[in-house]
């Protein structure tokens, strides 16, 4: 069975966030945030058809968890580029989360580059960066922050202002140094990018998701 989401920055947790935030300063995430929800709870709603005994049941329940996985995909995709999308304003630091795609071995190779790419250059700005190959965590110190905010002459982006466009598939062509005979390979990396907010106090439930 596959993963049951594209990416694992979407937990309930920070989907739940984000939804509380988007109501105010990007409302046209609400409609995606929700029905991510609902195809959550189908998700785990179905998985257990398949301790059943009966094989067509099984069947079926494959078939719906598979429909169910592919609609979550293009939900979260749809999310990404509703976020990558100018409009509402959102601050904060951010969390960037860094996945092979196609390519094998290069593709792998390729999204360890990129997260030393993005840690060098949070590094040059002189912003915090904590996380593993996959993940990285990105924050502007407190005292940073502070300071563009006394300076209203210049108002500096916040992390994630400067990051969200970053999210979508990222595609590189070239002679891997394994390759004897030199070929061109095609390999892609996924990045996400979301915003790292403040927890807020909020019920994440299949009702909350649907007022």
């Amino acid at each position: 069975m596959s993963s049951t989401v594209l990416h694992t920055l979407f937990t309930p947790s920070r989907l739940a966030t984000l939804l509380t935030l988007s109501k105010k300063a990007k409302p046209e995430l609400v409609p995606l945030l929700q029905k991510h929800g609902v195809l959550t709870h189908t998700f785990h709603e179905t998985i257990p058809l398949l301790r059943e005994t009966d094989t067509l049941i099984q069947t079926l329940a494959r078939t719906e968890i598979e429909n169910t996985q592919a609609q979550i995909r293009r939900v979260e995709n749809g999310i990404l580029d509703k976020l990558a999308e100018g409009g509402g304003k959102v601050e904060g630091d951010a969390i960037v989360e860094i996945r092979p795609g196609t390519g094998g071995e290069e593709a792998i190779l390729f999204a360890k580059e990129l997260n030393k790419m993005y840690t060098r250059y949070a590094e040059r700005k002189g912003w915090n960066v904590a996380g593993d190959d996959k993940t990285i965590t990105i924050n502007q110190p407190k005292n940073s922050r502070r300071s563009a905010e006394e300076n209203e002459d210049h108002e500096e982006p916040s992390v994630y202002e400067k990051l969200r466009f970053e999210s979508g598939v990222h595609r590189v062509q070239r002679v891997p140094v394994t390759e004897t005979q030199g070929r061109v390979h095609t390999s892609t990396v996924t990045v996400a990018v979301l915003p790292q907010t403040t927890q807020v106090p909020c019920e994440f439930s299949l009702r909350t998701l649907c007022d």
